[in-house]
């Protein structure tokens, strides 16, 4: 109900006709032309945590703690009188005596009555608080969602342009290219989760369980990822297991991969801890020597770097060799490392 239906219905019959007055929802109430309070229905004294006796013959700008007493809302309302000017939406914020800090608009209109000569104030009264918070959580969130897409967008981009054709069969390409782009999705939707915290171990058993009985994993001390880091250590997660497949100990018949983290408090600050991952890998085929570096391996270390921290990459007799350090947040009430040790 606005403004004009309230007035409407107020208008209908007298203005202290209190039954009328108090099937209204919206807190309000009727002012005579020195801004006195003539009348308040039950809404305004519920809402603002009053009794009439404070509120009904003293002046609007005397109720409260002064939270009315404005300059700029004075002169809006001299002008309902004798100009029969409507205000329409005039904003106050303050701290309310009961309340806290509230945003509320203030809207009046002249209200003369057919059967009488008075001529009265009706001034209603809305709570938006809620109502902005809202809209600016949701221009926040659009704002963070632009982004987002944005920077997946760029990182698609240098995936596609860098993925190698050379020596790669179309459909090789094709599930080369379709896995990576499956991985970044997966992060994105995991770090979009509301309230979901993405933690190291949920990504790498995540990750491991198409090759479960081949992977030995040695869990750490819980480790929860940023948001911006998910998608990072989802790619360098991913890269290792389908270069190992293709390429490494999980090629081959009994080949395995051990993967172990350890995470430190860093000095001086109790919500970060620096995390230490060692992927190795046994069983493999013996490498083949080459002179490039692939796309694959430069991935892992651009998103090592994402990550805020570095990664050492070699290839050994049995397969490749990874330490991954960066920085994460902690989790102080999850227990450590199994056997205390350190990778």
């Amino acid at each position: 109900m606005n403004l004009e239906d309230i007035y409407h219905l107020m208008r209908s019959s007298h203005v202290m006709a209190q039954g009328i007055v108090d099937s209204i929802d919206a807190p309000l109430v009727v002012l005579d032309s020195a801004f006195v309070v003539v009348s308040a229905n039950r809404a305004f004294y519920r809402h603002f945590k009053v009794d009439r006796r404070e509120t009904c013959g003293r002046t609007l700008m005397e109720l409260g703690d002064g939270q009315w007493d404005l300059p700029a809302l004075r002169d809006l309302l001299q002008d309902v009188m004798p100009k029969s000017q409507a205000i329409l939406g005039y904003e106050v914020t303050h701290d309310f005596p009961g309340l806290g800090v509230r945003t509320m608009t203030v809207s009046a209109r002249r209200l003369t009555h057919p059967d009488d000569t008075s001529a009265n104030m009706l001034v209603v009264f809305e709570d938006v608080t809620d109502a902005r918070d809202a809209a600016l959580k949701a221009d926040v969130l659009a704002a963070e969602s632009r982004h987002r897409v944005k920077n997946l967008l760029t990182v698609v981009q240098a995936v596609v342009s860098h993925t190698r054709t050379a020596d790669r069969s179309a459909e090789e390409y094709k599930q080369i290219l379709l896995g990576r782009v499956a991985a970044l999705g997966e992060a994105q939707e995991l770090s979009l989760s509301d309230g979901v915290q993405a933690t190291l171990e949920h990504l790498v058993g995540k990750a491991a369980l198409m090759v479960e009985d081949r992977v030995v994993l040695t869990p750490g001390p819980s480790v929860i990822l940023a948001d911006h880091q998910v998608l990072p250590f989802n790619m360098i997660i991913h890269e290792m297991f389908t270069n190992s497949l293709k390429y490494g100990a999980l090629s081959q018949e009994g080949g395995r991969v051990r993967i172990r983290w350890d995470a430190e408090q860093e000095d001086a600050d109790v919500e970060r801890v620096a995390v230490r991952l060692l992927w190795t890998e046994e069983g493999g085929p013996s490498p083949k020597p080459t002179s490039t570096q692939g796309f694959g391996t430069r991935l892992i270390h651009l998103s090592a770097a994402q990550l805020g921290g570095a990664s050492e990459h070699t290839i050994g007799p049995e397969g490749c060799r990874l330490l991954l350090t960066f920085a994460a947040l902690n989790k102080p009430d999850e227990p450590s490392s199994p056997d205390g040790s350190q990778p």
